[in-house]
């Protein structure tokens, strides 16, 4: 016996749901033409865990200012990646570090307190990243 027709629309509707949060398809990242995206941190004393600060907090030159730390994110050309809002803690896993972006590199700063996603220009619609879908 083959199942009934709404259960096949409700587990294709769940599979729809799942692909676009796992593949980051269904939100729109703010675009940057950098190669680093950078925030303003500062450790929590009581867990430990650095948390996102107000981005004014921080050096315009990316270097830290008493208690408070920049940190980077390498904005790779395949996907976007997501920024934390103030006052939210920053999980290693996020792929922010303190290591100074090499020179040469261009930095965005000034992202949305409330947190975003960022891609660098051209890569965060589609899937896989690319601006008009698979493969192009």
């Amino acid at each position: 016996m083959s199942p009934r027709p709404t259960t096949r629309i409700m587990s294709a509707a769940s599979i729809g749901a799942l692909v676009v949060t796992l593949t980051g398809c269904g939100e729109d990242a703010q675009e940057v033409d950098a190669d680093y995206a950078q925030i303003c941190v500062q450790q929590d004393p009581e867990t430990g865990e650095e948390m996102r600060v107000d981005d004014d907090e921080c050096d315009d030159a990316g270097r830290p200012r008493g208690s408070f730390v920049p940190m980077f994110l390498f904005l790779n050309a395949g996907r976007s990646l997501t920024v934390p809002p103030v006052g939210s803690p920053v999980p290693p896993s996020s792929g922010f570090t303190t290591a100074r972006p090499p020179a040469s590199a261009t930095v965005a700063r000034g992202f949305a307190p409330s947190g975003t996603s960022v891609g660098r220009s051209g890569v965060s619609k589609g899937f896989g990243g690319s601006t008009s879908g698979w493969g192009s």
